[in-house]
């Protein structure tokens, strides 16, 4: 990542593995919350009281089929949905209420709308054989479930009985209206369709053979024609080209002589043969006369004149070529045209076509459906004299002999998948409000720097001043990696800053077992305490008293580094909270002590402040030569660590990488 780019970027997606990580770190809070959610649903499941489903089934009378009254889609309200919405309605549930006698039922006669109860315990679907309509109610009570449920069909029954002959004679006066509109648009159709033929002078309805696509056929005959002798044109007028390349006089002729059309004509064969007579005529003479000689001169006039009559003829027949060339062309182009023409016709003759075939597509289905409509009114005319319903029960109310519901076994497994669920959810809640960082992986996103290290977990990580500089093991191992990860020159002094974003975040431990390490491998190091704020080198090393940094700082003369007691490790300590730290860190005498000290150090390692609760750090990274940045697990805030890349971002080119502290299994 380079200096001018952003730390934060684009989240990675979630993973499986995020996902159990996270519910392993969350586990108490997602075994807490889905084990509450469990036993919520199990609780509901056992207070919910039983109850029992009443069902009917009602089949469709066919004996009078229902009419399409368009002549391209259903009617709107089927004749099944329009008897389902009946059997559930206002008027239905009321005299069904009175029937079944359940005002005497608690639920019902405590309720503000007993007929909304009711409503909303009825329900009536059509099933997929689309022509069967199912009832069910439910009821706590099975035989009172029976008893609604028939006193619904009896009620609905009863309000077709009453309305059957209204309906009827309205059905019958709707039919002979609608066949009489039908007729009428019968008419308006076919009148429709003779003046379209009339108008388009439409023969033939087939779009490929009429008497347009003829004509073109025809005309693309002709055409054929003329292209070969086009050809045939084009190739002369080439052999006439080429011979205009030639320089004029015998050669030119000799090379006219080679065009078809030129050499077959026969006075161009008598005129060669007698320029030729002539011109051994002329070679005889010039051996026995002058070139004055009147014989001589005679015979040179008649070949002159021959070769003129030859070049006329020639020209004439050029001139013939180039003619015939331009007629064939315009011809060619009176066809082109005359063709285009014809296609364009025969287009809008197809589309002319097209419009007279919806027409008559038109026709047919107003046909089809003043037919359909004479037959349902003839239909409905014989059944008036007889008593029909629509429906027809084929099933009487039966009750369910065991209660709805699923069971133990299937609760037992809902309540496990909704605390599951709802333990995945709390963690996920969890882990979105702590924002301290868990994985390497989101380091490494948000600072754009390499891992130099990791140091494990280690249980009550003793200080140094208790433990020594060679316990624990795995301490050892972490910085000795970190030291050949820091790639620190030879020869050349470094001058290496300690960072971190928070407090806690064991920056301090890492400056000085950094510095140990650094020790320990030969290289002569200074540890200097520069948390002047809340400074911790002293406790961590186990020493006290010796030079002061702040009064280093303050101007203070003759102030050394104290020995750490440690091989090739000295102390610049801090003995006391400061509070104009970051007026010292910024004076001049920071940038002058660390020339100096250069001279006699191969390392200093420097402690500095947190960056999240002061700038102090940027003072003593802009004297290093180097940076290490320690983020701590479970301790580091996200925002903090972005904030603290914001303020480095300058100089993010001396921040070596990142040392990652208190990683465990799971956080990796």
């Amino acid at each position: 990542m380079n200096s001018n780019q952003s730390p934060r970027q684009a989240p990675e997606p979630l993973t499986l593995g995020d996902v159990v990580t996270m519910l392993y770190r969350r586990r108490r809070i997602a075994g807490l919350c889905g084990f509450v959610a469990a036993c919520v649903v199990m609780l509901v499941a056992v207070q919910a009281p039983a109850s029992y489903r009443a069902r009917a089934a009602l089949v469709l009378d066919r004996s009078a089929p229902p009419v399409e009254f368009t002549a391209s889609k259903p009617p709107p309200e089927d004749l099944l949905n329009t008897q389902r919405e009946l059997l559930v309605s206002r008027a239905v549930i009321e005299e069904a209420y009175r029937l079944a006698g359940l005002s005497e039922s608690s639920v019902y006669a405590n309720a503000t709308d007993p007929f909304g109860v009711l409503a909303k315990r009825l329900r009536a679907v059509v099933t997929n054989k689309a022509s069967v309509i199912e009832v069910t109610l439910v009821d706590t009570d099975p035989r009172r479930a029976e008893r609604t449920l028939q006193a619904v069909i009896d009620a609905y029954q009863a309000n077709l009985d009453r309305d059957s002959r209204t309906r009827r004679d309205a059905d019958i006066g709707a039919l002979a209206q609608q066949t009489a509109r039908a007729d009428e648009r019968l008419l308006l159709a076919k009148t429709d369709v003779r003046r379209f033929r009339d108008e388009h002078s439409i023969a033939s309805t087939d779009p490929e053979r009429n008497h347009i696509s003829e004509r073109i056929s025809s005309l693309a005959i002709r055409q054929a024609d003329v292209d070969a002798k086009l050809a045939a044109n084009e190739a002369l007028l080439a052999q006439v080209h080429v011979a205009d390349q030639f320089p004029a006089g015998d050669e030119r002729r000799r090379a006219y002589q080679r065009v078809d059309q030129v050499s077959t004509m026969t006075v161009t064969g008598q005129l060669l043969a007698q320029i030729d007579s002539l011109r051994g005529q002329e070679a005889v003479l010039a051996q026995k006369y002058g070139d004055k000689h009147p014989r001589l001169m005679e015979v040179r006039r008649h070949i002159e004149l021959q070769r003129e009559i030859l070049d006329s003829a020639i020209t004439q027949e050029k001139n013939s070529i180039e003619t015939e060339h331009a007629i064939l062309i315009a011809e060619r182009r009176a066809m082109n045209e005359t063709l285009t023409d014809l296609r364009n016709e025969l287009n809008r003759y197809r589309v002319d076509l097209a419009t007279l075939a919806g027409l008559m597509q038109d026709e047919r289905e107003r046909s089809k459906l003043r037919e359909d409509l004479a037959t349902r009114l003839a239909q409905q005319q014989v059944l008036a004299y007889f008593e029909s319903r629509p429906l027809v029960l084929v099933d009487q109310p039966v009750a369910s002999p065991a209660p709805d519901g699923l069971g133990l076994v299937p609760f037992i497994g809902i309540a496990l998948i909704v605390g599951s669920a709802v333990g995945l959810l709390a963690a996920i809640a969890a882990d979105a409000i702590d924002q301290r960082l868990r994985d390497s992986a989101a380091v490494r996103r948000l600072t754009g720097l390499p891992i130099l290290a990791s140091l494990p977990v280690v249980q009550r990580l003793p200080t140094l001043a208790n433990a020594g500089p060679l316990a624990p093991g795995e301490v050892i191992e972490t910085f000795r990696s970190l030291r050949v990860a820091l790639r620190l020159p030879s020869g050349v002094p470094q001058v290496i800053a300690v960072l971190s974003a928070d407090g806690g975040d064991g920056r301090t431990t890492a400056a000085v077992r950094l510095a140990t390490s650094l020790a320990a491998a030969g290289f002569r190091t200074l540890l200097v305490d520069a948390d002047m704020r809340c400074p911790g080198v002293a406790t961590e090393m186990g020493v006290s008293g010796g030079a002061d940094f702040a009064q280093l700082l303050a101007g203070e003369p003759d102030l050394a580094p104290a020995a750490s007691g440690h091989a090739n490790l000295d102390l610049m300590l801090t003995n006391a909270e400061i509070p104009n730290a970051g007026e010292l860190l910024a004076s001049h005498c920071l940038p002058e002590w660390i020339a100096h000290i250069r001279e006699h150090y191969d390392a200093i390692v420097i402690d500095t402040p947190p960056l999240a609760t002061s700038a102090d750090a940027l003072q003593i990274l802009e004297v290093s030569d180097t940076a290490l940045l320690v983020v701590r697990f479970a301790n580091t805030h996200v925002d903090h660590l972005v904030r603290a890349m914001n303020q480095v971002e300058t100089r993010r080119e001396r921040i070596a990488g990142v040392l990652l502290m208190g990683q465990n299994s799971t956080s990796a």
